[in-house]
């Protein structure tokens, strides 16, 4: 997320978006479609869980720091993430698991930047490791 000070006008609106309208298809395809047709494949909910919060760890891949590696910090809050909207969307229903998405964007898109609005985080982008160190520390 970026701090809200100085948003683009694009940049309003894939917060947005990326706050209300994403939170409803990624529920759909990865809790809804996802784990309907994972357990009807392997009649385990753990298993039809899991892998769903797989795939939904790693359509998060990308975004976390554009084509930078974001560290494995954020996949695993991205894969717990993904753990908890399962076990809602069992337990209490799709559209419970659609608000605690929505509820999260909103958290991380409008409230944290504003409560650290001097942290280098909420600013900008990090600073990452790419993937041409990544080569060079393998290389040596």
């Amino acid at each position: 997320p970026y701090s809200l000070g100085k948003l683009t006008k694009n940049e309003k609106v894939m917060n947005f978006f990326g706050t209300f309208f994403t939170p409803i298809h990624e529920e759909f395809f990865f809790r809804y479609l996802g784990i309907n047709t994972i357990y009807l494949l392997t009649n385990s909910i753990e298993i039809a869980i899991i892998f769903s919060s797989i795939g939904f760890t790693l359509i998060h891949l990308p975004n976390k720091s554009g084509d930078k590696w974001g560290g494995p910090v954020k996949i695993n809050a991205t894969l717990l993430m993904g753990f908890a909207l399962g076990i809602i969307a069992v337990k209490y229903g799709f559209i419970f698991a659609i608000a605690i998405h929505i509820l999260n964007n909103l958290l991380a898109f409008y409230v944290l930047p504003k409560i650290f609005k001097d942290e280098q985080i909420y600013l900008k982008r990090e600073p990452q490791l790419n993937t041409k160190t990544i080569t060079c520390f393998c290389l040596n």
